[in-house]
């Protein structure tokens, strides 16, 4: 979650069924969000103990993949399918290459048509945070229409590929076998910034320790606005789009994306703000961005506070690097992925910095979104007729326990 939040406390080893308030003290942004996750987990658990891995109820099973058109256009079903315990929805039957979550879907219809054999139409679902810069109807405008609170989204997309690819895809075990991890040390008395932060280190390009490189933000990769316009180098933003007392500045690195490029996973462009008008809300960069500006995108751009690295990011490497403050961070051998990151809670009290191990810091595995996939249908291509056949239909259907 790239929001302003203190710190993330929730931990399923620990067994907590609940947090309640207490008179006459602080409540705290952690405490709520513990909360939400005890009863997500909860939730989660119950709905895969009952249903298993993935299943539709019997009485408005959705995600059908259908056939329309005289046998050239995909379909998938209005309907609910849970995939490990989250609730998918298809409000209505729509086609393969017009999902509401999945703007890439034409080129992925299209490169599935030049493909011979049986293909896998399978289902990818996760969540996605939203803000006020994704649904402007966050905004409260009867208060000047500050940002509050984040909302998450249950997103799914229906996907096309082979046998071999569903079983290698994202969050499978031998993905997550490989994973590499990150350990946190603390120089001289601990960490020295004149600020609490919550640190967010993050993956921008995947590969092995050091190929994959990563960038990192002191304020959890929060400061971010919509973007208006862009002509060349010259990017325009809402000045009020920020929470009060962030901004940019020359010299910062900043990432430029959208919503395509967030849904399929990919990093944004790199590129180091050369000039910053906070009144007039203009960024001068380095370079162009590659994308085009597509407002129903919800382009825009995030700052990051790494010096070095280049439009690349930083590289990853066995020895330790230096973040701030007496901060430095070691990456394991393994692999990482683009969205791989990691949360250092540091805290100017005796210069603390919240890394777990019993004694001394343990390296950690990444948090990473993670994705949930299910097969809907098996599908035959006839390249020849360019009409497409559902050989089998792969989704579990249950009855209802009153049933």
């Amino acid at each position: 979650m790239k929001a302003d939040i203190s710190r993330t406390t929730f931990d399923p080893d620990k067994h907590y069924s609940g947090v309640f308030m207490q008179q006459g003290r602080v409540p705290l942004d952690a405490d709520w969000n513990e909360q939400v996750e005890i009863q997500r987990r909860h939730s989660l658990l119950l709905a895969r103990d009952l249903i298993g891995e993935h299943g539709g109820p019997k009485a408005d099973a959705g995600f059908k993949v259908g056939i329309g058109r005289s046998g050239r256009l995909l379909t998938i079903g209005a309907g609910r399918y849970y995939v490990d315990g989250l609730l998918a929805e298809n409000g209505q039957r729509c086609a393969f290459d017009a999902q509401p979550d999945l703007p890439t879907a034409p080129d992925l219809l299209r490169a599935a048509q030049s493909r011979t054999g049986t293909q896998l139409a399978y289902l990818d679902v996760w969540e996605r945070d939203v803000t006020f810069l994704d649904d402007p109807a966050l905004r409260e405008v009867g208060l000047g229409g500050p940002d509050t609170c984040v909302r998450r989204k249950v997103v799914w997309q229906v996907r096309l590929g082979s046998a071999d690819e569903f079983e290698r895809g994202e969050g499978s075990r031998r993905v997550r076998k490989r994973a590499g991890r990150l350990n946190v040390f603390t120089t001289g008395n601990g960490y020295r910034g004149a600020e609490n932060h919550l640190y967010r280190v993050e993956i921008h390009r995947s590969g092995g320790i050091g190929t994959a490189t990563f960038k990192w933000s002191r304020d959890n990769g929060s400061v971010v606005a919509l973007i208006e316009s862009l002509e060349g180098r010259l990017l325009t933003i809402d000045p009020g789009a920020f929470r009060a007392g962030s901004a940019f500045e020359s010299g910062q690195w900043v990432e430029i994306s959208d919503d395509a490029r967030g849904l399929d996973g990919d990093a944004g462009d790199l590129r180091r703000v050369e000039a910053f008008d906070s009144a007039a809300g203009t960024l001068t960069l380095n370079e162009a961005p590659s994308m085009q500006l597509e407002p129903s995108l919800h382009p825009t751009v995030r700052r990051w506070d790494q010096v070095d690295g280049g439009d690349g990011g930083e590289p990853t490497g066995a020895r330790r690097l230096q973040l701030e403050g007496g901060i430095e961070v070691q990456f394991s051998a393994g692999t990482y992925r683009t969205g791989d990151h990691w949360l250092i809670p540091a805290r100017t009290v005796g210069g603390a910095v919240e890394w777990p191990g019993a004694d001394g810091p343990e390296p950690q595995p990444a948090r990473r979104t993670v994705h949930h996939r299910c097969a809907l249908a098996e599908l035959e291509f006839d390249a020849r007729r360019r009409t497409w056949r559902v050989l089998d239909d792969r989704r579990r259907i249950f009855a209802p326990l009153a049933g």
